[in-house]
């Protein structure tokens, strides 16, 4: 995630210099053009970056429901009734929102990112640069997708159930019935916590 931030931070950045380069040499009455080429070059970059992030995603994605770790570790969780069943890894409700959010996000910054970079190859004065539909759709509605689909789905709501116990709410404790009536305050409590087996406290 780190490698990828900051793939994408630099290519920002390399896309803010060409912009501004290309504004000013177009105020000074010279050749945008070089400009341009910086703005395009970054903004390959950032496509190159989302590529192999998502090509990294999905492979994740794949090993975790088909249960094929690249190294399995001793301590990993015991896999569920349903999953022993199909042989595939089971994922929250809210992880598989948060992916939907996420890949459709991912989606349209990949559409705007290979628009610009057709737009800026055109040339300044291209017919794709000079089609404010073809602006409109591909780059102004596609970034305003891409925010409202992380934000509806944002992975601070959808993860937070999740972090604490993995998806699963745990169960209240139950005390044994006879002990209760009977006021003993040193009563067995069964506490059931995810799927491990019961535990006597």
């Amino acid at each position: 995630l780190i490698i990828f931030l900051t793939f994408d931070l630099i290519a920002l950045v390399g896309q803010a210099v060409g912009g501004a380069q290309a504004s000013l040499a177009a105020q000074a009455g010279r050749d945008p053009t070089p400009g341009g080429n910086i703005m395009c070059y970054f903004i390959i970059v950032q496509m190159v970056a989302i590529g192999l992030y998502t090509i990294c995603a999905c492979e994740f994605l794949l090993r975790y429901h088909f249960n094929k770790p690249v190294r399995s570790k001793p301590y990993a969780d015991k896999p569920s009734e349903e999953e022993q069943k199909t042989g595939h890894r089971v994922m929250d409700r809210g992880i598989k929102r948060m992916l939907l959010g996420l890949a459709t996000s991912t989606l349209f910054v990949l559409i705007r990112s290979v628009y610009r970079t057709i737009e800026l190859l055109d040339g300044w004065s291209g017919r794709i640069i000079t089609n404010q539909l073809y602006f409109n759709v591909l780059d102004g509605a596609a970034i305003v997708v891409a925010i409202y689909a992380i934000n509806i789905f944002h992975p601070g709501f959808l993860l937070q159930d999740n972090a604490r116990t993995r998806g699963k709410k745990p169960k209240p404790a139950v005390i044994e019935a006879d002990d209760a009536e009977k006021g003993d305050t040193t009563a067995a409590t069964t506490v059931r916590v995810d799927d491990k087996p019961d535990e006597t406290v």
